[in-house]
């Protein structure tokens, strides 16, 4: 179903992945020997919905290969061999996909509202264990953030039926934005804390990053790429200043004083969970940090953007999408 918008698919590159001429930093893929931008990487909506029902948790490896067949009852199985196959071609096995995003965020106001449904209900079940850091998160206050995001997404999504549906985008955007300063100091605050708790980690960042997606989702649709190019930019800032100083095992140490009676065996695991998040962080910093460079080829191919989002939104047959920047692109 590849549209007038010039989509490559990730296979034609496959030879030079394998070979390592080409590699994949975040959602770009450069050069090995020049470091040139060949192309960008974009999910579909394809994509978000397999992955959706496929993935029990987005800062844990795709568990594709090894899902229950039951779980796949409702998804058509050759898709998600094609999605399989491009998630090992492009070795994204231990990317948070539906963090960061890959490329512009393809996941849909609706799906949006769907996770946070997710997270809401993830967050009453840390009272009983973690009730005094709970406590502290203001439940009352938590609620009312999730409620008028929720609203924002519907919004977002009802916006596409209005006369000036840009002026609407605009404003949720402006809106998601204060949203999403909100989570990105509940998540400072956890980590400057004695104490790590993986879960609420886990639900903090994936609704602060929710709020950057739907930001930079609204300002595409809205046809507003270079405003959407500098959020991207923010954004990756944002996610470097925060993720840049975790060390896997002070967060161990951390982690391990919500236990009692800590052992070395427990210390141990501990290290081993926080490797695998911090290496996960990384992919997602990564991924973060090539979103403006996306912004910047559709703004000088002069590429529509809300024509753009619906080219991804919409596609059927592949899971993932590539523009290449052009032989002139440094």
């Amino acid at each position: 179903m590849l549209g007038p918008i010039p989509f490559e698919v990730p296979a034609k590159f496959a030879g030079e992945l394998a070979s390592g001429s080409i590699v994949r930093v975040g959602a770009l893929l450069k050069d090995t020997g020049s470091g040139q931008i060949i192309a960008h990487l974009q999910e579909t909506g394809l994509a978000q919905n397999l992955l959706n029902s496929a993935v029990s948790s987005p800062f844990s490896p795709l568990q594709v290969l090894n899902t229950p067949s039951s779980l796949l009852a409702n998804v058509q199985l050759a898709q998600l061999k094609s999605m399989v196959e491009g998630l090992q071609m492009l070795q994204f096995a231990n990317l948070g996909a539906t963090v960061a995003g890959i490329g512009v965020s393809a996941i849909g106001f609706a799906l949006m509202n769907k996770k946070l449904n997710g997270l809401q209900s993830q967050m009453t079940t840390f009272e009983s264990r973690v009730e005094e850091r709970f406590m502290q998160l203001h439940e009352r206050e938590l609620r009312s953030h999730y409620s008028r995001i929720h609203g924002f997404f519907n919004q977002a999504d009802q916006a596409h039926s209005l006369t000036n549906s840009t002026a609407e985008w605009l404003r949720l955007s402006s809106e998601l934005s204060e949203e999403s300063v909100y989570f990105r100091g509940e998540v400072a605050h956890l980590l400057k804390s004695e104490i790590f708790d993986n879960d609420l980690f886990e639900a903090l960042t994936r609704s602060y990053a929710l709020c950057n997606s739907g930001r930079i989702e609204c300002l595409v649709l809205a046809r507003e790429l270079p405003a959407a190019q500098k959020v991207s930019e923010d954004v990756a800032g944002d996610y470097n200043r925060l993720f840049d100083p975790l060390i896997p095992i002070q967060l161990a140490h951390k982690s391990a004083n919500l236990i009692e009676n800590t052992d070395d065996d427990l210390l141990k695991q501990e290290l081993l969970g926080m490797q695998n998040l911090v290496g996960n962080l990384r992919d997602v910093q990564d991924a973060s940090s090539s979103k403006p460079y996306l912004m910047e080829t559709l703004i000088e191919r002069e590429i529509d953007g809300y024509e753009y989002m619906q080219a991804i939104t919409n596609e059927k047959e592949q899971a993932f999408l590539l523009i290449e920047t052009g032989e002139d692109y440094k």
